[in-house]
């Protein structure tokens, strides 16, 4: 088993019944909902499967593994991990008996999360979910014990209870208004009548209108870097001025965007940074495999990293682009033989000693 798998017999009652346990799932899901979807449009994992595996997997965070070591997904180290690391009995087991298995130890619940993407998309075995739509959770949560996620035969029916349960496919569309917006906006419809109430109406939309922005999006974190991801409403001048970040600031750490002007709506489901991207990448993918329509800029957005380091470490020159195939190191500094062969701006191709560098 690649993932503990918590015994669903003590979970159910939390999820269906009556619980001992503070947390609800109601509570788990508002808090963790908006990075589920966050690493949904990075990643095209299900938010509503990455949800519903973190509420079974961490019995809605109150786990022994939650707790310690915020490890929501049952991820063991691995033989690539050199991060934190936590023991405690599972199933594995040396000349017969039950010894202490290794798990990941994260500082968030919010690594954890996106860990858990890192942890599918590196794993061959899994590549199969990923030609999946991120609509497709049935296929997803079956898909997810074919590939050996778990052992348990009925893991795939369980997930999809989850989610049928708690609606948990609204994430997969990115509907996160809350049912008290819903309520406003009802009430500024109702009061729209009188030319004395149309001042009140007026002030309600603008209220409900900032509110119902805040509500699509909050902040969240990729490759330790602070992220929002648009709702589709949302300009860089807008988010500068409720994150109270200086525009020239959110304009440099997002100049790959090629907006028109600061005001310009931002596409739904693309990543703002709030900070300055790492120089490199913290995440378990060594290298990224060029695809068509790939570009470095785009490859440096969806890993989060500085798009000139990125440059730096790949020997490249800053007004090239790999060629389809070649791997893009997001680690260290490649050697100058394994350096991806290019192209520039008019140019074809470009062999490996054209390197500038």
């Amino acid at each position: 088993m690649n993932a503990v798998i918590l015994v669903f017999g003590s979970l159910f009652p939390t999820l269906f019944g009556v619980s001992n346990s503070p947390v609800t799932a109601t509570q788990y899901i508002e808090k963790y909902r908006e990075l589920a979807i966050s690493e949904m449009h990075r990643t095209n994992i299900p938010a509503s499967i990455k949800m519903a595996q973190g509420i079974l997997e961490s019995g809605l965070g109150t786990s022994t593994l939650a707790i310690q070591a915020n490890n929501h997904f049952g991820i063991k180290c691995g033989s690539s991990w050199t991060g934190d690391t936590y023991f405690r009995e599972d199933d594995d087991y040396r000349n017969g008996k039950l010894i202490k298995s290794c798990f990941r130890k994260f500082d968030s619940a919010a690594q954890s999360y996106i860990a858990h993407s890192e942890f599918l998309m590196s794993q061959p075995r899994y590549s199969s979910l990923f030609n999946l739509s991120p609509l497709d959770y049935k296929g997803w949560a079956h898909g997810l014990r074919a590939a050996g996620y778990a052992t348990d035969k009925a893991y795939p029916a369980k997930l999809i209870e989850i989610i049928k349960k708690y609606n948990l496919d609204d994430l997969d569309h990115g509907q996160l208004i809350a049912a008290e917006q819903k309520s406003v906006n009802k009430e500024v419809d109702r009061n729209s009548n009188s030319s004395s109430d149309r001042n009140k109406t007026e002030k309600s939309e603008s209220s409900a209108k900032d509110n119902s922005r805040k509500s699509y999006y909050t902040t969240s974190e990729m490759n330790k870097t602070k992220i929002v991801v648009s709702n589709g409403e949302l300009s860089l001048r807008q988010i500068a001025r409720d994150h109270k970040i200086d525009l020239d600031d959110i304009k440099k750490y997002n100049e790959d965007l090629k907006l028109r002007s600061t005001s310009q709506k931002i596409p739904e489901g693309e990543v703002v940074f709030l900070e300055k991207r790492k120089k490199g990448y913290f995440g378990s993918s060594k290298h990224h495999v060029v695809k068509n329509g790939d570009t470095m800029q785009s490859i440096a957005r969806k890993y989060g990293v500085n798009l000139e380091f990125l440059y730096i470490k790949n020997r490249m020159p800053l007004d090239s682009q790999p060629l389809v195939g070649e791997k893009i190191f997001l680690k260290g500094i490649v050697r100058l033989n394994n350096a991806p062969e290019f192209r520039k701006r008019g140019e074809r191709k470009r062999t490996k000693k054209d390197v500038l560098f």
